[in-house]
């Protein structure tokens, strides 16, 4: 329980600090990666810092991750 709070705060902070790094851990260096680099490029960091807190914290996913085992 502690492990998976200290994770999720550990990712919370790299989403500010370096956001396109917190969705490369997440979900591995593909489309989501790229559209992270590409929003704080232009969205002036604002929209890579937004885009790197929902898909870390899997707003709107259904993942067998965060489930815990019946």
């Amino acid at each position: 329980m502690l492990e998976k709070m200290v994770t999720r705060c550990c990712s919370i902070i790299l989403c500010f600090l370096l956001p396109p790094l917190a969705v490369c851990f997440d979900r591995g260096c593909g489309c989501d990666t790229l559209i992270n680099i590409l929003l704080c490029i232009f969205g002036l960091w604002i929209g890579g810092i937004i885009h790197a807190l929902c898909v870390t914290n899997a707003c709107g996913r259904n993942d067998s991750r965060d489930r815990n085992p019946a």
